[in-house]
C-alpha cells in the first residue's frame, strides 16, 4: 500500500538519512516510513517527530533490509498531541483492512 493510498491528506516527506532529520519539525504528528516505491513499511506517532526520526535512524531494525526493501522516506503529517493516538490507530486500521496485516516493520519481531 502506498503512502498516498493510506493517507490521502497531504503529507510532508524527507529522505530517511541522518543529514535530513533537521528538516523535520519538533512537533507532534503521525508518520509513515516508506521504501523507494513509496510503499508503507511502518506507521507511527510521536510528540516530537524530529527526535523520533533520529531514533529510527539509530535503530538497526529500521535501517535493515526488509522484504519490501530499505526505508527511503520519512513521511509525516502534523497533528496535535490529543489527535495522534486516534490518527495512528486509524492509519493502522486502514492499512490492515487493505493489506490484511500490519505494515512490515510494525509487526512484532526481534
Amino acid at each position: 500500500m502506498k503512502v498516498s493510498e493510506l493517507c490521502p491528506l497531504s503529507v510532508e516527506r524527507v529522505q530517511f538519512r541522518h543529514s535530513e532529520f533537521v528538516r523535520v519539525p519538533s512537533h507532534s504528528g503521525c508518520y509513515m516510513l516508506s521504501n523507494i516505491y513509496d510503499e508503507v513499511l511502518y506507521v507511527g506517532k510521536s510528540k516530537n517527530l524530529c527526535v523520533r526520526m533520529q531514533q529510527h535512524l539509530d535503530d538497526s531494525r529500521m535501517t535493515s533490509n526488509t522484504s519490501l526493501g530499505l526505508v527511503s522516506w520519512f513521511n509525516y503529517r502534523l497533528w496535535t498531541p490529543d489527535e495522534i493516538d486516534k490518527m495512528e490507530m486509524q492509519l493502522l486500521f486502514d492499512f490492515k483492512a487493505h493489506e490484511g496485516q500490519l505494515p512490515t516493520l510494525n509487526r512484532a519481531g526481534p
